[in-house]
């Protein structure tokens, strides 16, 4: 169980870590960025804050567990939010 539940995180924090590179690489016009967050609400407050600070746009992060995340990634395969 314990394996398991590593795997899913492994692959939760790739997929957050890939969402925030794409969100780096936005094009020059974008204003707003919208990140799933599988962590704790102060971590992913301190992450949005860093972010907002970093680069000067305004992120907003959406809490939802592993596989809300996971099944929201994959609807929005050819069309993310």
């Amino acid at each position: 169980m314990n394996i398991v539940r590593f795997r899913l995180g492994a692959v939760v924090a790739a997929v957050c870590g890939g969402l925030l590179l794409a969100a780096i690489s936005l094009p020059a016009d974008a204003q707003e960025v919208t990140v799933l967050c599988n962590y704790e609400v102060d971590w992913c407050e301190a992450m949005k804050a860093a972010y907002e600070k970093t680069t000067g746009e305004k992120a907003v992060f959406i809490r939802r567990t592993d596989g809300e995340s996971l099944a929201q990634i994959r609807a929005e395969k050819g069309n993310p939010r």
